[in-house]
């Protein structure tokens, strides 16, 4: 299957909903309880949800632990703690999620979560396509904040060094 024809698939439909409904749906509904249950468990309760979404679908893919994992400051301190120049302590909490096929899919998805006040912002890195050549390599920063999907029109790297910096300048505006 192509990069398009993976766009109208079941398979998309699914890691779409995961990423722009359930996730942000579950953070609306649960807050910083949401993030900090997904530090202490993992990202087994994603897992199973999208292996039952796909089941009903009738997708027979194989998905295992590594396609969602999560890292937070328990992992890699120095990439999850974020010092911000108010002095606000952030954690970032980064969901690896199954592999990118289509457009807006996304690859990881970012929780920026400010320990004080326990606000969480909800970050995706989606995949852009390229029009020459179909490929996708970059990704597009978005948020989703108030309901709302926000692209932020940055194309980054997938690197979780490049996105904590790029966070980093975003959240200190």
């Amino acid at each position: 299957m192509d990069f398009m024809e993976n766009l109208r698939s079941p398979r998309h439909q699914i890691h779409y909903e995961m990423a722009h409904r359930l996730v942000p749906g579950l953070l609306e509904e649960y807050g910083a309880q949401f993030v900090a249950q997904l530090l202490a468990r993992g990202a087994e309760p994603l897992l199973t949800a999208w292996r039952s979404m796909c089941e009903a679908a009738g997708i027979t893919e194989k998905t295992g632990e590594s396609d969602f994992s999560v890292v937070g400051p328990q992992d890699d301190e120095e990439l999850c703690n974020l010092e911000m120049p108010s002095r606000r302590k952030m954690v970032l909490v980064f969901l690896q999620m199954p592999e990118v096929r289509a457009p807006l899919e996304c690859e990881k998805c970012v929780f920026a979560w400010d320990v004080e006040s326990d606000r969480v912002r909800y970050f995706t890195l989606e995949a852009e396509m390229s029009l020459g050549t179909g490929e996708s390599t970059r990704r597009v920063l978005c948020e989703w904040s108030d309901g709302n999907h926000l692209n932020h029109g940055l194309s980054i790297p997938s690197d979780p060094y490049v996105i904590k910096q790029v966070l980093s300048e975003l959240l200190a505006q």
